[in-house]
This record gives structure tokens, C-alpha cells and sequence, in this order.
């Protein structure tokens, strides 16, 4: 849990009342209340506050009373994010690499019950090369290490998320090379600086 949310949690010890609630979603969706909220601390605030919560999101989901629950369960959904997102440019590198078609691909994962959202949304981006700014890639990578972190507090070995995460050499380095580039960045420089550093 954050440090300083656990601080403003504190404020219910001297009279106040707090509820965390960090927003799942990029700036265009909130333009578009299309959000979705995660709340966790005083369930009397929360419960005060819940109209003006369902206004600004298309859903509010309640933890309960654990104020660090809401920014962890943050942390585990952009983990899960940058995992997708890595998986599906390894494969279009891949494919690239392996002289297959990339449209058989997103034809096969179209009809494939792995389908989402997301991965067209990848797959679009990687394809047109337009990549418009979504996530900077050192506010996931950060999210990334803290997932990790919370996995392996509880005794969990976090291979996988580990593996996606960019170091910070590898941060600098992107961001030298291409700009302050955003998550949803081209399938070869996401698989260059996150998954292939070792065949260098």
C-alpha cells in the first residue's frame, strides 16, 4: 500500500473521514465518464458520496474498509494491462519474424474466446503504427515494480510480471530513442525493450 494513502487513512483518528478511490482508465475516457472507480475506506462517505462517484465512472466497485485494497487492486489491474499488451506484441514480432501473416493472426484471436477489447485495441495500434497516448511507459513500469512488490510480499513469485517490467536503464534508454512514449507503442520497440533484452 502507498505510504501516503495509508497516512490519509489516518485521518478517521482524528474526527475525519477518507475514502480512496483511484480511477481505472485513460484521460479520454474520463472526458467521456467511461472510468471505473475503485473505492475503498469510510463506508459512510462512500455511501454519501456515491452520486457524485457513479457520475464521473461507468462503474464503482466498493472493497470495503481497507483503504490501501483500492490503490492495490489498481496496481494488480495495470499489471494485468502491460501483461496483455506485451503478449500481444511478442506475438506480432513473432509472426513479423516468422514470415506469417499478421492479419491470420488478429483473424484467428477475432474468433478466439482470449478475444477482448484490449487486444484489438494492441493489435489496431501495432498494426497502423498510430500510437496515440494512452499510458507513459515509465507510470506503468512503476505500477509493474509495485504489483511485483505486493505479489512477492505475500509470498508469491512474480516471474511473469517481472519479465514484462522495464528496467530503468531500459527507460531512459526508450525514452532517449523514441520520445516520451506511452504504453500502446509500437509492437518492435515494446518486445525490443521489454521482453528481448537478452538476445542483444
Amino acid at each position: 500500500m502507498y505510504a501516503g494513502i495509508a497516512r490519509l487513512g489516518d485521518v478517521t483518528g482524528k474526527g475525519g473521514r477518507f475514502v480512496a478511490s483511484p480511477v481505472v482508465g485513460h484521460s479520454g475516457m474520463a472526458r467521456k465518464a467511461t472510468c471505473q472507480l475503485i473505492c475503498a475506506g469510510e463506508k459512510s462517505l462512500y455511501d454519501d458520496a456515491s452520486s457524485i462517484l457513479e457520475a464521473l465512472g461507468k462503474n464503482v466497485v466498493w472493497l470495503g474498509d481497507g483503504v490501501g485494497d483500492a490503490s492495490n487492486l489498481k496496481l494488480v489491474i495495470n499489471g494485468l494491462m502491460a501483461s496483455i499488451t506485451a503478449s500481444v506484441a511478442t506475438a506480432v514480432t513473432i509472426c513479423d519474424k516468422s514470415g506469417i501473416n499478421r492479419e491470420a493472426l488478429e483473424n484467428i484471436v477475432t474468433g478466439h474466446a482470449m478475444n477482448s477489447p484490449l487486444i484489438q485495441l494492441c493489435l489496431n495500434m501495432m498494426y497502423d503504427g498510430t500510437h496515440d497516448p494512452l499510458f507513459v511507459v515509465q507510470h506503468i513500469s512503476k505500477d509493474v515494480t509495485l504489483c511485483a512488490k505486493l505479489g512477492e510480499s505475500n509470498d508469491l513469485e512474480c516471474k511473469l510480471i517481472n519479465a514484462v517490467n522495464l528496467s530503468r536503464d531500459i527507460q531512459q534508454s526508450s525514452v532517449k530513442r523514441i520520445g516520451r512514449k506511452k504504453l500502446n507503442c509500437s509492437s518492435q520497440v515494446f518486445v525490443k525493450y521489454v521482453m528481448l533484452q537478452k538476445l542483444r
